[in-house]
């Protein structure tokens, strides 16, 4: 019908109706407020949001950082990536209210990851194309930063210097490959 309005929450697909998730719609508001200039480092969820990899993806390709639960059921690495259980498992395994202080101080340190990356990210547009163009290396990454931020304990200690060379030549690879990743979508994309 001309002029009828689809309710808030739901969306057309091939002519009827679907009801939109809290992911996708958490994901319109955030895409909105960002398209009209707001600003925002990261963002934070519960596990209706944490299970959603579409809504992790869309904040990653706008480089917004975020923290978000997971289910219960969900399956975990421990004992320094050797052994893979569900995180209920892993929590049933500690004393009480370890979880408790565990999962707080675990969230705040991915908060602190993705305030950092936030902050070390550079200025510029959401020019969705830059990576099929930039010479640059990718920016600093959660995981890039924590892999920084381990190493600097790990024993025997590297040094800094090493460190920070090692990191630049890998994120250099990373934005060559991205690179050529980018390029040949766009080359898919203008032919089709």
């Amino acid at each position: 019908m001309p002029g009828h309005r689809t309710p808030v929450g739901l969306r057309r697909t091939r002519g009827r109706r679907v009801r939109a998730t809290k992911p996708r719609l958490a994901w319109q508001m955030i895409e909105a407020a960002l398209d009209a200039g707001c600003t925002a480092s990261w963002v934070t969820g519960d596990e209706v949001y944490g299970q959603d990899p579409q809504l992790r993806s869309a904040l990653e390709a706008r480089g917004v950082g975020y923290v978000l639960a997971v289910a219960c059921t969900t399956r975990v690495r421990i004992n320094q990536d050797r052994t893979v259980v569900q995180v209920d498992t892993a929590a049933a395994a500690l004393p009480p209210g370890a979880w408790h202080r565990h999962i707080t101080l675990a969230m705040l340190a991915l908060a602190f990851l993705a305030a950092v990356a936030a902050s070390a990210k550079p200025a510029g547009g959401p020019d969705l194309n830059a990576p099929a163009r930039s010479s640059n290396p990718i920016g600093l990454t959660i995981p890039e930063i924590r892999h920084l931020i381990g190493a600097l304990f790990k024993q025997p200690a590297t040094s800094v210097n090493s460190l920070l060379v090692w990191s630049i030549w890998r994120r250099r690879h990373q934005a060559q490959a991205r690179r050529c990743h980018y390029r040949r979508r766009l080359a898919g994309s203008s032919g089709a």
